[in-house]
């Protein structure tokens, strides 16, 4: 019998006599044929081939992908979080500017009163026919803190110091504070009642805040001991009166 892979003579296993042996391929086939058992001789060096491995790729283990899953779950709950806190905000400043315009516009309809203010007279200013001595007015000044009227724990706050002028929402009864104007203030050269001043946006300070303005300048007004200046929000624009707390 002839070996089917290279055609040589097989030899039979004086071991298992129902397979061949084939020297050149190393291999043992199934005898067929009738044969002598004194024409063939056992290979005791007979290699068996084995089949290689088959490699199997590398599969996650499910503790990491647990991990990974947790990850990402934590990310989206801050995510969640963030977004709840801001939407607070921002309602709570919404319900501040539309209750503080009401009240504006209350402020608007009721009658006011036309008196004259009485000018001193001449006769006032001597006495005994001495005149009275004359004091000097001081500068104007409007560094320090000054607040509008709270409304349900909400309210804004501005901080005038020697050249910059910054104003706040502040909300939950002042532990909350988010960023609406950084800028410059101009202080006063002479002692005056009324005063004006146009401010700078500080975009460096600003330009990131949620809620801050986005407008370059903004008009800020001193009069009968208040700073007013207007604030739009929604389409809607109100004015703004803050009165001196320190």
């Amino acid at each position: 019998m002839k070996c089917p892979k290279c055609g040589e003579e097989l030899r039979r296993s004086k071991k298992d006599p129902n397979y061949g042996l084939c020297d050149n391929c190393r291999k043992k086939f199934k005898w067929v044929d009738d044969y002598d058992e004194d024409d063939y001789e056992e290979d005791d060096e007979y290699i068996e081939e084995k089949p290689a491995k088959r490699k199997t790729k590398s599969v996650p283990n499910a503790r990491s992908r647990s991990k990974h899953k947790k990850k990402k779950s934590n990310g989206m709950v801050i995510g969640i979080v963030i977004a709840l806190v801001v939407l607070l905000i921002a309602v709570a400043i919404i319900l501040f500017f539309v209750k503080g315009r009401d009240k504006d516009k209350e402020k608007d309809s009721q009658p006011q009163n036309n008196q004259e203010v009485q000018k001193p007279s001449s006769e006032d200013a001597t006495l005994n026919g001495q005149e009275q001595p004359q004091t000097t007015p001081e500068l104007t000044d409007l560094t320090g803190i000054w607040r509008s009227e709270s409304n349900e724990g909400a309210w804004m706050e501005a901080t005038i110091s020697a050249d910059s002028i910054s104003v706040d929402w502040v909300s939950d009864e002042g532990s909350t504070r988010s960023i609406y104007w950084v800028g410059t203030y101009t202080a006063p050269t002479e002692p005056i009642e009324n005063y004006t001043w146009v401010s700078n946006r500080n975009a460096e300070q600003t330009d990131n805040a949620l809620l801050a303005s986005t407008d370059d300048t903004k008009e800020f007004t001193y009069a009968s001991g208040k700073i007013s200046y207007s604030v739009s929000m929604m389409g809607t624009t109100t004015q703004m009166e803050l009165s001196r707390a320190q």
